[in-house]
């Protein structure tokens, strides 16, 4: 594209940034990862900030002992300026002219080559040996790969949302030709702190599990609180209410903190994964059922928990519910060599291990399911020592009608201490020693009994 045709098309850009003056055309244009910024014309400057933000003309490869351009020099708002005026004169512009010279093609609709369309394809980025990388994809969708140079030009890292406008690749798979965000945000380069830099703390600030009405976890809320950064267990045999109580859970944390949800689902029914994301719109799911390949299983719970630790990156609060583990140790298992079962709950463990609260920043939690169930006895115990909460669940209160069916008795919150309000540790400490009492049924009828009454002592006030 000339530059009289692009001033034609893009008047409306050009207007805008010619209004500025040079410092923040110069600021703009470093954000946009242009490096040498005054040296150049204002007019030169502006032309070639409109062609990089238009996706017309890529910047130039990057000496690896070059200095890195910050993009903390022009504001969030000033940059999304700039884009949204762009965009706008994209769309008034004769589709598709502003690709022509580069010979990119962006189909449309009718065309199914690849199965998309025009809008952004969005997935998890995971990334290959190889240095370039592959999109997670919804089933059903092709995987777009991500070229290195645009690996390398932005900073990305597995587990980053990236969406990206795609082209036909060289292979069967489609390609990214230009990103349009990553995790949410225009994708500029950025230094980010990794994940392993920050100092882990124990958690001091409380998930809320019992908020959405279930009596059973407002009374887990009480004598066994979990925050924000616990590593968590549900240890439960078959029909105890295993998934009920992360249906519940979940939707009480997405209703109370903020915290991202994200589900991972190994080795369940197709009905499941719906049912969740009813119950949390909010959330979003990785899930591999239980007619899925190994491979597939492995790549699930290890994108998530990688999406996660960016979360955390960031200074916000990530809470991954893993429905189960004993899944994720048999597909792991299925890829070591026979006899080396270890080595598969060894990783397991080591994913496990994520979960912590970050020092000057955000928090990792994982709340994982796990069969009680004697094959894998000793996976749930050495898994049970990495935890610093494990909730038990019980048959025999399952058979007595309550849902998820908590033992008391056995569940434990570590260092719970940090976790408790005024008056809270008495108050775990007296429900307790009912549930050593009577059992989980006279925890709830005390609960019951409580509410009563602050109920008629509300309608008297």
């Amino acid at each position: 594209m000339t530059e009289k045709e692009l001033l034609r098309i893009y008047s409306a850009a050009y207007d805008h940034l010619d209004r500025k003056n040079i410092y923040e055309v110069r600021n703009l244009a470093r954000a946009f990862g242009v490096v040498r910024v005054t040296s150049t014309r204002k007019h030169d400057l502006i032309v070639y900030l409109i062609r990089l933000a238009a996706g017309l003309e890529e910047l130039p490869p990057r000496s690896r002992r070059g200095a890195r351009v910050k993009a903390d020099k022009a504001s969030d708002a000033s940059i999304a300026e700039v884009r949204r005026i762009i965009e706008d004169c994209k769309t008034s512009a004769p589709y598709p002219d502003f690709r022509e010279e580069e010979g990119m093609e962006f189909h449309d609709s009718a065309d199914r080559a690849f199965g998309y369309r025009d809008e952004c394809m969005v997935g998890l980025l995971e990334l290959a040996p190889s240095g370039q990388g592959r999109l997670y994809t919804q089933e059903g969708s092709p995987e777009p790969v991500v070229p290195e140079r645009l690996i390398r030009e932005y900073g990305l890292r597995e587990g980053d949302v990236v969406s990206g406008y795609v082209i036909p690749g060289k292979g069967t798979a489609p390609e990214i030709a230009q990103i349009a965000a990553v995790n949410g945000y225009p994708p500029v380069f950025s230094e980010r702190r990794r994940f392993e830099d920050f100092p882990a703390a124990y958690p001091n600030e409380k998930l809320c599990f019992g908020a959405c009405g279930s009596a059973v976890l407002k009374a887990a809320d009480l004598i066994c609180p979990m925050g924000k950064g616990q590593r968590a267990l549900i240890v439960s045999p078959a029909g105890a209410g295993k998934t009920t109580f992360v249906r519940e859970a979940a939707r009480s944390v997405a209703a109370t903190s903020g915290a991202q949800i994200h589900f991972v689902l190994l080795g369940q029914r197709p009905e499941e994964r719906q049912e969740l994301l009813e119950a949390v719109p909010s959330a979003s799911v990785t899930d591999a059922p239980f007619d899925s390949s190994a491979s597939r299983c492995v790549r699930a719970a290890r994108l998530a928990i990688e999406h996660a630790k960016r979360v955390a990156e960031e200074g916000k609060d990530a809470v991954v519910f893993i429905d189960s583990l004993a899944a994720l140790i048999q597909a792991l298992a299925s890829g070591t060599q026979e006899g080396n079962a270890q080595a598969a709950l060894l990783a397991v463990k080591k994913m496990f291990a994520a979960a912590r609260r970050l020092e000057g920043g955000g928090s990792l939690t994982i709340l994982a399911t796990l069969p009680e169930d004697a094959q894998i006895a000793d996976a749930c115990r050495e898994l049970s020592a990495a935890a610093n909460a494990v909730v038990y669940l019980s048959a025999e209160i399952a058979a007595s009608g309550i849902i998820p069916a908590v033992d008391f008795t056995r569940s434990f919150s570590r260092r719970a201490d940090a976790l408790y309000g005024a008056g809270g540790k008495a108050r775990a400490d007296a429900l307790l020693a009912l549930a050593r009492e009577g059992g989980t049924a006279r925890v709830l009828k005390e609960l019951e009994k409580e509410t009563g009454a602050e109920e008629s002592a509300h309608k008297e006030g």
